[in-house]
């Protein structure tokens, strides 16, 4: 799941990257990139799927177009190697070409989830 083009408060952000850390027991790998002292970022894999677990990734905005984003799925993928899902919003640019540097391809035309057009990925 990416965040980065979708709208949320401060409040939102720490608690959205709040309850990531607190599911990670039932994440299958969670990476997290701290700078200066801070959380700036979280990515890993989570099972939400039957079928395949999910990518997910999250950068806070004012660390977003650092490269951050990039380290962490390379993190992630260097330690997970079986196949992966994920949905970003069609209009995530940036998102999309972290992704697809990344060997994710796209699997279906977009959709509406949750009122925004996302893309389905794939990495196999």
């Amino acid at each position: 799941m990416v965040f980065n083009r979708i709208t949320f408060s401060a409040e939102e952000r720490k608690l959205i990257m709040d309850e990531l850390c607190q599911q990670e027991e039932k994440a299958a790998l969670v990476e997290r990139e701290f700078c200066g002292g801070k959380l700036c970022g979280i990515g890993g894999v989570i099972f939400r799927h039957i079928f395949f677990p999910s990518f997910f990734l999250v950068v806070g905005k004012k660390f977003q177009n650092k490269g951050i984003g990039q380290k962490l799925t390379s993190m992630v993928l260097e330690k997970w190697r079986k196949p992966l899902l994920l949905t970003v919003p069609i209009d995530n640019k940036a998102a999309m070409h972290i992704y697809e540097k990344a060997g994710f391809r796209r699997i279906a035309p977009w959709r509406k989830l949750r009122g925004k057009k996302m893309v389905l990925m794939a990495k196999i």
